[in-house]
């Protein structure tokens, strides 16, 4: 009979007796299905990587990096025990400066503390050297912090050592006395700065053809004896040429006209050649010439390459942004 009842409790109040074997039921399944699915994730990846990238926060091992004031106390107290324990050790500038960025009222009360304290040991070099320290960082209480540029230009060497190892480093750059001469060194003798105002390079023309030099995808790139010949033959035939150009054109030079204007027509003559050559397919025996050319071409330490219009994936070392490079980088090193 009190059975009956809780049943026309429970059908009168809508509760299921059930229900919570059903949520045990649901929950225990979908803990099946996440292990699953974590044990499939640790097989493929692995305990050691799971364990790697787990959380490791902890609250206790906070730290704030807003004390700047108290290391400079012990970068002062560091600066007298070590001052105090070696005779005539020289203090860097460095760490002076590195003090003024963080002149505090402290600090000049903790470096008083230190004269007054080497008074009393009697050693009057570091008195006088701690109170004009004291003078100093009154003053730069004042003075917003700086930071001193240091100029050290540097260059990578690399050696081989008899057992066949590696072994590199970076040496000073000998000749390079001021951040000028640094671009002027890494450009290796490219006419970067030579930019007049319509924005022409001065640049030969060599140098033009052979940024903007593609070969030709059919060419293989190989040369045979044949070409060789003819290449011999082909040089020949352009020196005659030139001589003989260079022969009429110092005759048709009046004694009149000056050697400015001279430069200036040849000049504007070039000008016009380079706006006149596009690019084309070479044979194989202009491919070995321009190969010989490439040869001794020397890039700058510092150059920009553009993708091929032939070949996206080879890149092409291209002049005239190598010389916009350099150029601003000239421009800040003399600012």
């Amino acid at each position: 009979m009190i059975a009956d009842q809780i049943d026309a409790l429970n059908s009168y109040l809508g509760d299921d007796q059930l229900d919570w074997h059903r949520k045990i039921e649901t929950e225990a399944d979908m803990r099946e299905d996440l292990e699953s699915s974590v044990s499939q994730w640790v097989t493929e990846h692995g305990e050691f990587y799971g364990a790697g990238i787990a959380g490791k926060f902890d609250a206790k091992k906070e730290r704030q990096y807003d004390s700047y004031w108290n290391w400079a106390v012990q970068d002062a107290m560091d600066l007298y025990h070590r001052t105090a324990a070696t005779n005539g050790l020289l203090v860097s500038e460095g760490f002076i400066k590195h003090l003024r960025n963080r002149a505090t009222p402290e600090l000049v009360r903790c470096i008083q503390y230190y004269a007054s304290r080497a008074e009393e040991e009697y050693r009057p070099d570091l008195v006088q050297s701690l109170k004009a320290l004291v003078v100093n960082v009154k003053e730069w209480q004042v003075s917003k912090p700086v930071s001193v540029q240091r100029f050290e230009p540097t260059k990578p060497q690399l050696q081989i050592l008899e057992n066949g190892e590696l072994e590199y480093a970076e040496v000073a750059r000998d000749g390079v006395v001021d951040p000028i001469n640094y671009v002027e060194e890494i450009a290796r003798g490219l006419e970067y700065n030579a930019v007049t105002k319509s924005g022409e390079f001065g640049v030969s023309d060599i140098k033009k053809k052979v940024a903007r030099f593609e070969p030709n995808p059919t060419d293989n790139g190989s040369t045979t004896s044949e070409d060789l010949d003819s290449d011999e033959v082909d040089s020949g035939e352009d020196e005659e040429a030139s001589h003989e150009e260079s022969t009429h054109t110092n005759d048709a030079v009046p004694t009149g006209v000056t050697r400015i204007e001279s430069l200036g027509d040849a000049l504007r003559r070039r000008a016009q050649q380079e706006s006149d050559w596009h690019p084309v397919a070479l044979s194989s025996s202009s491919h070995y010439r321009m190969n010989g050319i490439l040869k001794k071409i020397v890039l700058p330490h510092v150059h920009v390459r553009k993708p091929s219009d032939v070949d996206p994936t080879i890149r092409l070392y291209d002049v005239e942004s190598t010389c916009v490079l350099l150029s601003c980088m000239r421009e800040m090193a003399s600012t």
